[in-house]
């Protein structure tokens, strides 16, 4: 129901139906990253990842752990 009434599109749905399940939110996260609107902010953060790990086998690797 948090997810439903706080979130506009089915897009924004999938995305937190699949974060709280991949990674075992309880209600009280997942309502912090609602708030937080946390969809709309997960690709802001610059990264370097592929300067850094050119390999696709390195870069695999170390995303596996």
């Amino acid at each position: 129901m948090e997810i439903l009434s706080k979130t506009k599109t089915l897009e924004e749905r999938v995305f937190y139906i699949h974060q709280a399940a991949t990674l075992h939110w309880d209600k009280y996260t997942l309502r912090d990253n609602l708030k937080a609107d946390l969809f709309h902010h997960q690709s802001q953060m610059p990264s370097n990842f592929a300067k850094t790990m050119p390999s696709t086998r390195h870069a695999l690797k170390a995303y596996a752990c």
